[in-house]
């Protein structure tokens, strides 16, 4: 997921710099034709949605990725749980401790005392359709 997060990044990076770029050229060459006015306020408003989704993706990487991955670039028990439990990460085969016993146990029990029965039950059904 990092590596994705990080491509993503680097194309939203590209996009915005190229934009730039274009806004840079087309307003040194045609600042006073009305029509290109328009054509300048889209690509900035473009822009501007850009660098939101930049920002957001950034906050995201830094919240939840980079805090949790070790120095082995793996995620440790305790984040992955942490983010299981959260929702940030699915109980599912991807999950990297999917077949971890003590980490199935720990989400049941964490549910169960939370009384989200819903939750147990759908961490039960995912573990034993793959069994």
């Amino acid at each position: 997921m990092r590596i994705k997060l990080k491509g993503i990044l680097t194309l939203l990076r590209d996009e915005f710099n190229q934009r730039q770029e274009l806004i840079t050229n087309i307003s040194k060459e045609l600042h006073n034709d009305p029509s290109i006015k328009e054509t300048i306020i889209e690509l900035r408003r473009k822009n501007s949605g850009n660098l939101e989704l930049q920002t957001n993706i950034s906050k995201y990487f830094n919240e939840y990725l980079n805090t949790t991955i070790d120095s082995d670039g793996k995620l440790s028990y305790h984040d992955c749980l942490e983010l299981t439990i959260n929702g940030i990460i699915e109980y599912n085969i991807k999950n990297p401790f999917f077949f971890d016993d003590d980490f199935y146990n720990d989400i049941l029990k964490y549910y169960i005392e939370q009384e989200d029965y819903e939750k147990c039950s759908l961490v039960k059904r995912r573990k034993n359709n793959t069994l």
